[in-house]
This record gives C-alpha cells, sequence and structure tokens, in this order.
C-alpha cells in the first residue's frame, strides 16, 4: 500500500468529514484549480485521487485527514458503498474484517450461504468457521436456508458485517 503522512494529504487537498468530498487547496498543474473537486471514479467502485504521482483511495485520505497515519491497516466503508467517504461511514478493519463485509457475496441464487445441493435434492445453507467452510444445514425452502446462513454470518462475524442488520 502507498503511505502518506496526514501533513501531505492536509497540504494538498481540503476534506469535508459530512459529504466525504475532497477538494483541492493547490494546483500542481494546468489542469487542477484550487477548490475544485478532487478524484476520479475508478472502475474497481473507489474514488482514487492522485498526489505526487501516487493514487490513493479517498476512503483512505478520509482516515489518515482526521485520524493520522494508519500503516497497512484497511480503511472499509460500513455501508460497503465504496463512494461514500463520509469519516461516520468509515473504520479500521483487518483483511479478514474488510473481506466480511463485502457486499458483493451474494450468489447467483440471491443469497449469501445457501447453495442449491443437486444430489440431496435441497438448499443448503454454510459458512466459514476458523478458515474452513461447514455446513449449517439442508432446507426444503430457500428461505429458510437464507435465514440459517443471515443468522450464523451474523453471530460469527459480529459487527463486521452490519448490512444483515437489514435483514
Amino acid at each position: 500500500m502507498n503511505h502518506i503522512s496526514q501533513q501531505k494529504v492536509l497540504e494538498y487537498l481540503q476534506y469535508d468529514p459530512e459529504t466525504g468530498e475532497f477538494r483541492w487547496k493547490v494546483s500542481s498543474n494546468g489542469r487542477i484549480k484550487v477548490g475544485q473537486l478532487a478524484g476520479c471514479l475508478e472502475l474497481t467502485g473507489y474514488i482514487k485521487i492522485r498526489i505526487e504521482g501516487k493514487a490513493f483511495g479517498a476512503h483512505r485520505l478520509a482516515w489518515i485527514a482526521v485520524n493520522g497515519e494508519v500503516g497497512d491497516l484497511f480503511i472499509d466503508h460500513i455501508n460497503g458503498d465504496r463512494t461514500d467517504n463520509r469519516i461516520s461511514n468509515l473504520w479500521v478493519a483487518t483483511r479478514i474484517e474488510n473481506s466480511r463485509n463485502r457486499r458483493d457475496q451474494k450468489n447467483k441464487r440471491g443469497a449469501r450461504g445457501v447453495y442449491w445441493n443437486k444430489p440431496y435434492g435441497k438448499w443448503q445453507a454454510s459458512g466459514f468457521k476458523d478458515g474452513k467452510l461447514i455446513s449449517l444445514g439442508y432446507f426444503e425452502d430457500k428461505s429458510e436456508a437464507a435465514k440459517v446462513a443471515a443468522e450464523f454470518i451474523k453471530n460469527e462475524y459480529g459487527e463486521f458485517c452490519p448490512y444483515l442488520e437489514a435483514l
């Protein structure tokens, strides 16, 4: 990961913690104007901002601007929206915690941790515990399997899976 100091971030950028937006404080080339919105949306869904030739995730810069340097820790979006860089939507996470909060883990059946088990002819709920995939049971009804999987994920991952509160 690229590292940058809080001093350097604040030298180049003004951060609004309520909106999550950055604006340029200096014009380092002819294309950038002071006060202009900083960053561009990448194909990954993250907003990236280039400072002195290096690209940084706006979420990391937001955290650094408010809280200081974070080293190699992950800065995660609580609501899963990679463009929502309000400080209230960001938290420090480990690699595992960050991966648990991913929004795109629903399978083609539409439920995370639920799969059609062809040999059994039933819906199977499953989840990961201590790095191993475990079966949570087989169900006639997909929604029952989804409920069991969601409850397991919520209990196992705790606060690092906040989007499950909507289930």
